[in-house]
């Protein structure tokens, strides 16, 4: 997880990335941000999408992943406290999410990287 300038050409967007990556942990919808950039939430997703290559949802996701590992890594937080500071409203989701996005456990990244 890092917070990184990109260079997209809709200020929107740039106004949109800042919103999601200042609001992460928060529970948020599409609506809010494409509420806080001015648009209808399908001008939005087609904006964003035509603009980053992803979906505003898998974006969102993805970087939430990302800041979870950010929290394994540096803190000794629980599973449970790991899922909520990174914006996941269930451990078990967090974990199947995790699981399929890293293949393996948050546990067992954990444990790789204190190695």
């Amino acid at each position: 997880y890092r917070k990184e300038t990109k260079n997209y050409t809709s200020s929107r967007i740039k106004e949109a990335y800042r919103f999601i990556h200042n609001n992460v942990a928060e529970d948020f919808s599409i609506r809010d941000v494409a509420e806080s950039v001015g648009l209808k939430e399908v001008q939005f997703r087609k904006l964003f999408r035509r603009e980053t290559g992803f979906s505003p949802n898998a974006y969102i996701h993805r970087l939430r992943l990302l800041y979870s590992v950010r929290l394994l890594t540096r803190y000794n937080y629980s599973l449970k406290e790991v899922a909520g500071k990174s914006g996941f409203n269930s451990v078990s989701y967090f974990c199947s999410s995790f699981m399929k996005y890293f293949h393996c456990t948050p546990e067992h990244y954990r444990k790789k990287q204190q190695k």
